[in-house]
């Protein structure tokens, strides 16, 4: 920090859960707090401390949508507070389009990065083209895109290059250790473990995975048809698979529901939230990631960095990271019937298995590194303040 810090930024994030757009601005301010001057508006919550661990001056907000006039006295103090204090060369909105608009009825010069992480819902296409008049209204610089399906999206909201820039998340290499669920939960040591994490939410597609692990009836996973008989057996003599579904949300109650109305209590484990999640993927035998949308899938690439196996739902940003065939397979999302098929093929075939995980792998390291994100995020800062900031990345490299 000090004079040779390369940028001030002020972080703006409508919520501070622990999921993929906090977990996205955490990993950029870890990749810069040593050499820029950092500030964050937010609400409270359980990922804040990781912000606060590396001395990031913050100012809270209640969430919006819980309590509008509170939350909006608070945003607009707190944001005067933070312009005072870091006088910021420029302010990176998250995720909410609405508050870019709110910072120009407090300041009206401070220039504007604006990242959006996704819409879900059924109004999400309408969503997408708000974001693009919201964007406009608040004079944004640079609106980025997490991936090129993201960015099509926001095309139709009237954005177009270079205003519209395409940056993939990146994530640091995990470093928890990995966990041994079948000693953890005392299951055979022989058992295939399915995977899991996420948010539990409608979005997140965790409802078609147990609809499709229901339909693994056999030994070593064969496939239950929509007629009883089996459309797929696998030679393996190994014991039942078993499910683990990491993380927590509001869907909880409904998943276990499901689970024991299907007769899966047993071999389906809900872990609830975990803080050594990252080390869950290398104890999975194959990681499915079976959202309805997903703008890009930070879990998709800490699957990836651990070399677990993908099966992905073909939406969103997630054909950006897995080429089918190649490094993992992808399924038409919502389609338990065709989820099941694949998970069939994939447990029948460790040893593909591993193979598709190295290649993921190997694809992490050359694409989704952190640094390079960070990289590309100062490149936009540099464009977005053009000639009237000449501070290089070089304290960077």
């Amino acid at each position: 920090m000090g004079e040779n810090a390369s940028f001030r930024i002020l972080y703006i994030v409508p919520y501070m859960e622990a999921a993929g757009t906090e977990r996205h601005v955490l990993h950029l301010a870890q990749g810069l707090h040593r050499h820029c001057r950092l500030g964050l508006l937010s609400p409270e919550g359980p990922l804040l401390p990781e912000f606060q661990r590396l001395g990031i001056a913050h100012r809270p907000f209640p969430r919006l949508e819980t309590d509008v006039q509170a939350g909006l006295r608070a945003f607009r103090r707190g944001l005067r507070e933070l312009l005072r204090l870091l006088q910021p060369d420029l302010a990176h909105v998250h995720a909410g389009p609405e508050l870019a608009v709110l910072v120009r009825t407090v300041n009206r010069r401070v220039p504007l990065v604006l990242t959006i992480h996704g819409f879900h819902g059924s109004h999400a296409e309408a969503n997408y083209r708000l974001a693009g008049w919201l964007a406009r209204l608040a004079r944004v610089r640079r609106v980025i895109a997490v991936s090129q399906a993201e960015a099509r999206l926001l095309e139709t909201g009237g954005l177009r290059p270079p205003r519209l820039v395409v940056i993939p998340n990146g994530i640091p290499v995990p470093d928890d250790p990995p966990v041994d669920w079948r000693r953890e939960l005392g299951w055979p040591g022989d058992a295939p473990v399915v995977g899991a994490v996420g948010r539990l939410e409608e979005p997140k597609g965790f409802d078609v995975l147990i609809e499709a692990f229901s339909r693994l009836t056999n030994e070593g996973g064969s496939v239950q048809g929509s007629n009883g008989r089996s459309e797929l057996s696998s030679p393996s003599s190994r014991a039942l698979p078993r499910l683990v579904i990491v993380g927590d949300g509001s869907r909880r109650e409904q998943l276990e529901r499901q689970a024991r109305e299907l007769g899966l209590e047993e071999r389906v484990h809900l872990a609830g939230f975990r803080s050594d999640a990252r080390g869950a993927f290398a104890g999975f035998d194959v990681t499915v990631i079976p959202s309805r949308h997903e703008a890009q899938g930070i879990v998709c690439l800490e699957a990836m960095a651990a070399g677990s196996p993908v099966i992905a739902s073909d939406t969103g940003g997630l054909p950006d990271m897995i080429q089918h065939g190649v490094n993992g397979w992808l399924v038409p999302p919502g389609d338990a019937a065709a989820l099941a098929r694949t998970l069939a093929e994939v447990l029948a075939d460790p040893s593909e298995a591993r193979k598709r995980g190295a290649a993921g792998r190997h694809r992490f390291f050359e694409e989704f590194l952190v640094d390079r994100m960070v990289q590309r995020t100062l490149a936009v800062y540099e464009e977005a303040l053009g000639a009237t900031k000449t501070r290089s990345r070089a304290a960077l490299d």
